[in-house]
């Protein structure tokens, strides 16, 4: 089977957690005491992080305020300063995306680090990244791998998948079949996608794990389910060539290797061109049943979207 190959091994984070393309988080806002617009401003003028943090949130969402970033920075700044950590992580975010503030790597890393060192996870993985990436701090792989690692240890998913997704591939990490099993299964046990399709490639071969077909398949398959073109062409295939843990069906085979070609997948382009090359024996009419069903699943896609 084909494995999913990222254009490099630590951005392979970024589909972990829908990063943007400067590889920085979302700003995500911490749970804070409930609070109304009215009782939070009259909290903050009293020196309350917790309202300032609040606040920080509804203008950063629009929520019964106008949406304004500048706005949201001041109150994250006043939170940030005051040492919630959640607040320091989310301004750090803010820096590095350079959303109502100059864009700034140092100060990026700056804010992460203080949270990460009162133990948030989030920003553990978002000092990981940064260190690995060697942005806005000296790139040092070393001490990315023990903040991804931290982060990991306290459940964060997205760090479990880049922990994973680096020993699977090796290079930044030593290559480690053992230790890529371990967190990658804690990763897409959480529905993160990029973690699903390289759990089934170890099942299918027995790499870090024992062998487990049924295990590939499951795997391969909710990858294909959530749109991962590498986990549609090998569950396709699985379909297509049929196993202890898959019946041969040419229809299904057809649908996921259909939807991973339309994504650019070069093994489903392959299996694909195979397949109107008269390689597969199937029907015209099993043709027309899978593509009724790669225009349902897009269907979805879209509904999903709005």
């Amino acid at each position: 089977m084909w494995l999913t190959k990222f254009m490099a091994t630590v951005l392979a984070a970024a589909s972990c957690l829908g990063a943007d393309a400067d590889g920085t988080n979302p700003p995500a806002v911490s749970a804070v005491p409930p609070f109304n617009l009215q009782t939070a401003l009259a909290a903050s003028g009293k020196g309350d992080a917790g309202a300032d943090y609040w606040l920080a949130g509804s203008y950063a969402k629009g929520r019964e305020v106008a949406r304004d970033p500048a706005r949201a920075v001041e109150y994250m700044r006043k939170a940030a300063e005051a040492g919630l950590a959640g607040a320091q992580n989310d301004l750090g975010a803010y820096y590095a995306r350079g959303e109502g503030v100059r864009q700034d790597f140092v100060e990026a890393a700056r804010w992460y680090r203080k949270a990460a060192e009162q133990g948030d996870a989030l920003a553990q993985y978002s000092m990981g990244r940064v260190c690995l990436l060697g942005r806005g701090v000296s790139r040092d792989v070393a001490t990315g791998l023990a903040w991804y690692r931290k982060s990991a240890e306290q459940g964060q998913r997205d760090a479990q998948c880049a922990l994973g997704n680096l020993y699977f591939f090796g290079g930044e990490a030593p290559q480690n079949y053992w230790d890529a099993a371990k967190w990658l299964r804690l990763a897409a046990e959480q529905g993160a996608v990029a973690a699903m399709n390289n759990l089934g490639y170890l099942y299918e071969y027995g790499q870090g794990v024992d062998r487990n077909l049924k295990e590939s398949a499951r795997w391969y398959k909710a990858a294909a389910e959530l749109n991962d073109a590498k986990g549609q062409a090998n569950y396709g295939v699985m379909c297509l060539e049929g196993s202890v843990a898959v019946p041969p069906d040419l229809v299904e085979a057809y649908r996921w290797i259909k939807l991973s070609s339309l994504q650019g997948d070069a093994i489903g382009k392959k299996h694909l061109m195979d397949c109107k090359d008269g390689a597969w024996s199937i029907t015209p009419d099993q043709i027309r049943q899978g593509e009724a069903l790669v225009a349902e699943f897009l269907a979805r896609q879209r509904q999903n979207r709005h």
